[in-house]
């Protein structure tokens, strides 16, 4: 990519229910006492209220997890590059652009929107056979993978600014703050200082590794949808034109 393309983008970059106890007293009785029987019946919730948990204190920021969807953008950049990198004359690009306006028609079945695609293509380039829509449905496809690539390689070198150089001076500080222990009365003041960077850097890692990871899943989602298309658009040429 000639431009990074994350600037380019806008800089983001168990059941006991049938079981009963019978509470009895420990001493005989001249009145007959009714049995106590506890009720169980309502015991079957696995979701325990918030007050009857302990939780782990921990100063560790807690990391939360990203979870690919679709990225609107992403999807048009995807398409942006195939456009840029269009072959000349009549394949799979032309293709899919003139089905994608035929299939809207509501009287138009999508077989028969594919055939019809196929048809008024091949009446202005009549060269244009099965084996080179697919051949070219290929190509872009390599078009893709190029961009992941370049993509995975810019991905890891901002982790590596915004995630290993943080933990990197997380390290100093904390061995730091061992060597520091050692004069702890004098130097009290310092140490508490660099805690205190220590969990900001700590902070700032958690928010730079989502906010990637986030971006990460949002490409792999996205990218994954463009295949399938594709593959799909692969199998329904190579199924339904002769």
């Amino acid at each position: 990519m000639s431009k990074s393309f994350l600037s380019k983008i806008g800089g983001i970059f168990y059941d006991d229910a049938d079981s009963e106890v019978v509470v009895t007293s420990a001493k005989p009785s001249k009145t007959a006492v009714p049995t106590k029987r506890l009720d169980f019946s309502n015991t079957s919730s696995t979701t325990v209220p918030e007050q009857y948990k302990s939780k782990v204190i921990s100063d560790q920021p807690e990391k939360s997890m990203a979870y690919g969807q679709f990225n609107e953008e992403f999807f048009n950049h995807f398409h942006s590059q195939i456009e840029a990198n269009d072959i000349a004359g009549a394949d799979y690009y032309e293709f899919r652009k003139t089905f994608e306006a035929l299939k809207k028609n509501p009287n138009m079945s999508e077989i028969g929107a594919l055939q019809a695609t196929y048809d008024a293509l091949r009446a202005i380039a009549p060269e244009l056979t099965v084996p080179k829509l697919i051949e070219t449905a290929d190509f872009y496809l390599e078009v893709i993978d190029k961009e992941n690539n370049d993509f995975i390689a810019e991905l890891n070198d901002k982790l590596n600014v915004e995630v290993v150089g943080r933990e990197a001076t997380i390290s100093n500080e904390e061995a730091s703050q061992a060597e520091k222990l050692e004069v702890i009365t004098k130097l009290q003041t310092e140490i508490g200082e660099s805690t205190e960077r220590v969990i900001l850097l700590k902070n700032e890692v958690v928010a730079e590794e989502t906010k990637l990871n986030e971006v990460k899943s949002n490409w792999d989602f996205t990218i994954q949808l463009v295949i399938k298309n594709i593959e799909t658009d692969k199998a329904n040429i190579q199924t339904h034109l002769k």
